[in-house]
C-alpha cells in the first residue's frame, strides 16, 4: 500500500514539475512518468531486499505451490484479458467514430464523475474484503446466509451513495464544470449523473466479484466473468457505432448493470 501510495504521489509531484519548468508537450509527460516509475521500482526492489524475508521451504515446494496457484488461475486469464482489452478497445472506438473532440469530453467525464465514486467504494472494499473473502470460503450454511445479508447491507449503501451522487451531480453539474474543465466542455454537464451511477454500478459488481471468486470454484467464476465481459465489448461497440458519444454513454451504464445482475 505505502509503495502503491508512493507510486502516484511521486508520479504527480515530478508530472507537475516537468509542467511547471519545462512545457507541455507530450515527449516530457511520458518521460516524468517513465523515470519517476523507475524511481519507484529502484525503492520496491531496495526494500524487498532488505526487509522482506524470503521463504524457508524447499525450492520444489516453492514450485509446486507456485504452479498449483497458477494453474487455479488459470481460468480467470481470459475474462482479465477481454477486460483489459475492452479498456482500451472502446476509447479506440469512441475516437474512430465520435472524434477527439467529444473522445476527450467522455474522458473529462470519466475522471470527475465515473472514478471518483470508484476510489471511494475502492477504498471501503479494503475493509469488507477479508469479511466478504471469509464468509465465501466457508462451506456452511449459517456463513453463506450471512455472506448473503452482509453483501445486501453493502450493496444498499451503494446504491444509496448512488442516488445521492446522481441527485447532487445532476443538480450541480454546471457549477462542478465551471470549477474543474475550460467552458469547452460545459455543453456535456448534463451527462455527469450518469458518469456517477454508472461509477457505483461498476463499484458494485466489484464486490459482488470479490463473492464470485469466493463462493464459486474458478471454472465457474471466470465462464460468468467472461459472458459478462464479451458482452459488454458487443454492446459497448455496437452502441457506440450506431449511436456516438450517447451510446458510449448508454454502453457503459447498461453493462455496469449487466454484470452485476450477472454476479448477483
Amino acid at each position: 500500500s505505502i509503495i502503491s501510495i508512493l507510486d502516484s504521489a511521486f508520479k504527480l509531484i515530478v508530472v507537475y514539475l516537468s509542467f511547471h519548468y519545462l512545457n507541455s508537450e507530450m515527449i516530457n509527460v511520458l518521460i516524468s512518468v517513465a523515470l519517476s516509475a523507475f524511481a519507484v521500482y529502484l525503492f520496491a526492489n531496495w526494500h524487498f531486499r532488505h526487509h522482506v524475508e524470503l521463504s524457508t521451504l524447499p525450492v520444489d515446494q516453492l514450485k509446486k505451490r507456485a504452479f498449483s496457484t497458477l494453474a487455479k488461475s488459470l481460468p480467470l486469464l481470459l475474462p482479465m484479458l477481454f477486460a483489459a482489452l475492452k479498456g482500451v478497445g472502446d476509447r479506440w472506438v469512441l475516437a474512430a467514430y465520435i472524434g477527439v473532440e467529444e473522445l476527450a469530453a467522455f474522458t473529462v467525464l470519466l475522471q470527475i464523475g465515473y472514478f471518483p465514486i470508484l476510489i471511494v467504494v475502492g477504498v471501503i472494499q479494503t475493509y469488507i474484503a477479508p469479511k466478504v473473502y471469509a464468509l465465501s470460503s466457508c462451506a456452511i450454511r449459517e456463513s453463506y446466509n450471512e455472506l448473503i445479508r452482509y453483501l445486501s447491507f453493502v450493496l444498499s449503501g451503494i446504491f444509496l451513495l448512488a442516488i445521492i451522487g446522481g441527485v447532487i451531480s445532476f443538480f450541480l453539474a454546471d457549477y462542478v464544470f465551471s470549477f474543474f474543465v475550460s467552458e469547452l466542455y460545459e455543453g456535456y454537464a448534463i451527462y455527469l449523473f450518469l458518469f456517477v451511477i454508472s461509477g457505483a454500478v461498476t463499484a458494485a459488481g466489484g464486490i459482488l466479484n470479490l463473492a464470485l471468486i469466493g463462493v464459486f470454484n474458478s471454472n465457474i467464476a471466470g465462464r460468468i466473468m467472461l459472458i459478462s465481459v464479451i458482452f459488454g465489448i458487443l454492446v459497448a461497440f455496437a452502441l457506440i457505432i450506431m449511436y456516438g458519444f450517447v451510446g458510449g454513454v448508454a454502453a457503459m451504464l447498461i453493462t455496469s448493470l449487466f454484470s452485476s445482475l450477472m454476479y448477483y
